[in-house]
């Protein structure tokens, strides 16, 4: 059973929903795996993807924040 405020828990966090997750995490598997990389990689992608997203959102706010200090200052 779907819980709607895991959703937004995720969202909040990664900036995209759960359901374009999947269909990204999917398609990265496709590619890895006609490059030659196994299976083996499918819990490490996961992760890896969650990590990368959650990352650039932070680097997002993180831009916003300057550009607003910066604009406050002048």
């Amino acid at each position: 059973m779907s819980d709607p405020n895991h959703i937004d828990d995720f969202k909040a966090h990664f900036r995209l929903s759960r359901d374009l997750y999947i269909v990204i995490i999917n398609e990265v598997f496709v590619v890895l795996q006609r490059n030659g990389h196994g299976p083996q990689l499918t819990v490490l992608l996961d992760k890896q993807l969650l990590v990368a997203l959650w990352y650039l959102k932070i680097q997002h706010l993180l831009e916003r924040l300057h550009i607003s200090l910066v604009y406050q200052l002048q």
